[in-house]
């Protein structure tokens, strides 16, 4: 969701405070409406919207994503491990809120990644964000076992 944020120019509307002037608060104001269409449009699943419904702004929104999201991988275990934790806990969600399609899925296993994993998940995130039919879960966990196996062996070096 951040890199589309950042892809479409209103990142900023998520960190920086309304600006004083008319004109610069017209156009904060645009960019802010453009970034919660992003999120809702682009982002956020249908099974999600319940979720965020009442939710005021572009912070509250994504403050109650994260804790939806708070599964992190750790590195300290082995990326396997992490895989069968987070297949566990979306089976935990799905029981509270019904089906997860792929996308979900895939959705927060890439967020659930840690800034070592960052190339990879970007890499992931702009194919996903262009076709979500064409990155599956499969794909994606294959993906960041190859980027784990290549870090194992730079430590041996």
């Amino acid at each position: 969701m951040q890199l589309l944020h950042e892809k479409n120019g209103v990142l900023y509307v998520l960190t920086d405070s309304p600006p004083k002037e008319v004109a610069a608060f017209q156009h904060f104001k645009n960019d802010y409406v453009k970034a919660q269409n992003t999120m809702v449009n682009q982002s956020i699943p249908d099974s999600f919207l319940t979720m965020i419904m009442g939710k005021n702004t572009t912070n509250d929104i994504i403050e109650t994503l994260c804790a939806t999201y708070k599964n992190k991988y750790q590195c300290n275990q082995p990326l396997q491990e992490f895989f069968q934790k987070f297949k566990e806990a979306c089976g935990n969600m799905t029981t509270a809120r019904g089906k997860m399609d792929e996308g979900e899925i895939v959705n927060q296993l890439l967020f659930a990644m840690p800034h070592n994993f960052e190339n990879v998940v970007s890499t992931l995130d702009i194919m996903f964000s262009k076709d979500k039919s064409a990155v599956k879960v499969d794909y994606v966990k294959n993906s960041l076992l190859a980027k784990e196996e290549r870090h194992r062996e730079i430590s041996l070096l």
